[in-house]
């Protein structure tokens, strides 16, 4: 498993005279499938949240025991079966995704049971990050909240 965690807290806290009636689940919905997309797109591009490129394979993958056709993504990082990064884009539902939009914070990624040792790497396996907030993801996701508080405090005024 390999989750990441964004909290709204320290924001809120800021708003503590609002901060019981504001609930930022409906914000954390919004940003945790900007996140899914960022990182569909770290799949895509073989790359960690950052953009720096895994380390690539250090072999080809034996066919032995699979399928006789090859996979369109046999080749590619992290993509072997596709069991991973498509949990990634189960954002709402499927027994491999862990993603949760709390009152005071979100939660993602996956409950695949090989996650974390790509994610942080193991002896044997080379870290390949494919979870995490980018410096422009945070800034991008800094001013969507602030719209949306804007747009909550304005609607709590009326």
């Amino acid at each position: 498993m390999a989750v990441q965690h964004a909290d709204f807290g320290a924001f809120s806290a800021a708003y503590m005279t609002w901060a019981g009636k504001l609930d930022f689940r409906p914000l954390g919905k919004i940003v945790r499938l900007q996140l899914v997309s960022a990182t569909q797109k770290g799949f895509a591009d073989e790359a960690d949240p950052d953009g720096m490129p895994w380390e690539p394979l250090k072999r080809q993958r034996s066919s032995k025991g699979r399928a006789k056709k090859k996979r369109k993504t046999a080749d590619k990082i992290l993509q072997d079966t596709g069991k991973l990064r498509a949990s990634m884009a189960s954002a709402f539902q499927g027994p491999d995704t862990a993603l949760e939009a709390r009152r005071e914070g979100l939660s993602w990624g996956t409950n695949v049971e090989y996650a974390s040792y790509h994610q942080y790497g193991t002896d044997r396996i080379p870290a390949r990050p494919f979870l995490g907030i980018n410096a422009q993801a945070e800034k991008d996701i800094g001013d969507l909240t602030a719209m949306w508080v804007a747009d909550q405090l304005r609607g709590l005024r009326s």
